[in-house]
């Protein structure tokens, strides 16, 4: 806005549903003095104000409105302005529509009890995977949405269901399910997409569950990971809402790491273990055996007594040998004389 007078007025004519919040200068090349009347009959009026009289002194002004809630409103709003000098010498008028956009405070988030890692060893092995969400409207007025569910897999195979449950501030019929594959470097990555369009009522609340077995599609020899991963995203029509936080809390994903384990062969070790612990034990025989450890005691005892005495120790024996052997020989019969 370009001022040439010492005083100029700046009249905004306003919709019904907006009233005058404050207006204030966020910017000028001189030093300016704003004042703003009360709202009469739709048409907001400020004076303004600057000391300087020369020509190309400019200024940007904010206004701000606050909007009253039980009013409706049309796709569009006209805005007129119109800046006006001293004795209304110069005049400048200029309109503009707006949209209109309504907020909106829809969050999507992953729950913490998705799972995030899992682990084979065998191809023929599967597991149960899930992934699970959670979409609320933290606003009072109800707000249309598309909601898409996206996974994408790759090296596995992932037999899941979508399920989604909804309270009764909700509306949200199924629309489509499709599917499609993509090569990407000699791997084929496999992307399924669902989406639903829904209606959220205050405090409406959406849970959406991807849930089923896990398995490999291929043998493998190198431990590798893949990741399957899934993704909930919200799409509103941005012409008729807006949402203060951006896209920030309109995606959510889940991750799942897969590892593919190779298990280590023992076979080579146990083998080798058993044949140098057979090896092992005949070598501590034959050691023990040389040192006499498989000996009787009684013979080691012999072997350590002088030989003399080893005959004194034996002649009993030989004495009760002969008495033994002449008690076994035939005796005569005995007779009775005369």
């Amino acid at each position: 806005m370009s001022l040439k007078a010492r005083h100029s007025r700046l009249s905004v004519g306003l919709p019904d549903g907006l009233r005058f919040h404050k207006a204030n200068v966020i910017e000028a090349s001189h030093w300016i003095s704003l004042v703003c009347e009360d709202f009469k009959e739709h048409v907001l009026t400020c004076n303004v104000t600057h000391p300087s009289l020369r020509r190309g002194v400019w200024a940007v002004i904010q206004i701000t409105f606050s909007i009253v809630s039980n009013v409706s409103w049309a796709d569009r709003i006209l805005l007129a302005v119109n800046v006006t000098s001293d004795g209304n010498e110069t005049s400048s008028v200029t309109e503009e529509e707006v949209p209109v956009l309504y907020p909106i405070h829809i969050i999507s988030r992953s729950l913490e009890d998705s799972t995030k890692h899992m682990a084979f060893s065998d191809p023929g092995k599967s597991a149960a995977a899930s992934h699970r969400y959670q979409i609320q409207n933290l606003r009072v007025s109800a707000v249309a949405i598309n909601l898409s569910v996206s996974v994408w897999r790759e090296g596995v195979n992932w037999d899941f269901v979508i399920v989604s449950s909804q309270n009764s501030n909700v509306t949200c019929p199924e629309l489509h399910e499709s599917s499609s594959n993509q090569t990407h470097s000699e791997k084929t990555e496999t992307i399924t997409n669902q989406t639903w369009s829904c209606i959220l009522d205050a405090s409406g609340e959406i849970s959406i569950n991807i849930t089923g077995l896990l398995r490999p599609t291929n043998t493998w020899k190198v431990a590798s990971s893949v990741n399957v991963r899934s993704a909930v995203t919200i799409q509103y029509n941005q012409l008729r809402y807006h949402s203060d936080t951006g896209n920030m809390y309109h995606t959510a994903q889940v991750v799942t790491e897969v590892e593919l384990l190779v298990l280590p062969d023992y076979t080579v070790y146990l083998v080798a273990g058993t044949v140098g612990g057979i090896i092992m034990m005949v070598l501590i025989s034959i050691l023990l055996y040389k040192c006499g450890f498989f000996k009787r005691y009684k013979d080691r005892m012999m072997e350590d007594v002088p030989s003399s005495d080893t005959q004194q120790l034996t002649s009993p024996k030989e004495e009760n040998t002969e008495v033994a052997a002449h008690l076994m020989e035939p005796q005569e019969p005995l007779t009775s004389k005369g």
